[in-house]
């Protein structure tokens, strides 16, 4: 496909109202926020690494508890979509508050990032930061989307697999997100004290 193509294939999609929006951000991630991800549309081994196959775990895993359950879908006292709704409008709300203290990030450690990078010490680039916490939180959103629309119908076997797939997606982005805060932490933590270290 040439690159004109892809242009305007990547333009098309984008101008599309709320999925241009969620496309965008899953693009960057799969791109891991190089900046071809604002032109082009990632290769399929960047999609697959970075995230279908996580979904297809998560799916697979979600088959597995679906047909394990027991009790009669009519009949059961619990419903993925109650718990999706009550739980992830407060996780929510966290990611989108972090997401915001990520620009008051020292600027040290985007610079460490930086160097890491351009030198070929590390595959991690300091534009891999806005991507890696955008993409969980928009995950987050259409989880919440897709509970709603499973409420607005009697829970059947389709509305129940769908909650239920949509709280595994949503939980294991959720890990994703603390996994990242936490290395991040632990990345600043050894820079400062390199820092710490050398005024000494």
């Amino acid at each position: 496909m040439t690159k004109p193509m892809q242009y305007r294939i990547y333009k098309r999609i984008r101008s599309t109202p709320i999925v241009g929006s969620i496309f965008r951000i899953a693009n960057a991630y799969a791109f891991k926020g190089e900046p071809q991800c604002n032109k082009v549309i990632a290769p399929w081994k960047c999609w697959w690494d970075r995230i279908f196959k996580k979904f297809i775990v998560v799916l697979a895993f979600t088959i597995v508890m679906f047909f394990l359950e027991g009790s009669s879908l009519t009949e059961a006292p619990w419903n993925p979509a109650d718990t999706v709704l009550s739980i992830f409008p407060s996780i929510l709300g966290f990611g989108i508050g972090v997401y915001a203290l990520m620009f008051i990030m020292p600027s040290d450690f985007m610079h460490h990032l930086k160097r890491r990078h351009e030198s070929g010490k590390s595959q991690i680039s300091h534009r891999i930061i806005p991507v890696d916490m955008g993409y969980p939180l928009s995950v987050f959103i259409v989880v919440l989307c897709i509970a709603s629309i499973c409420k607005l119908f009697n829970q059947n076997g389709v509305t129940y697999f769908a909650s239920l797939l949509s709280l595994f997606y949503g939980l294991s982005m959720s890990i994703e997100l603390m996994s990242f805060l936490f290395n991040s932490s632990v990345m600043i933590q050894s820079i400062r004290s390199v820092d710490e270290s050398n005024k000494k």
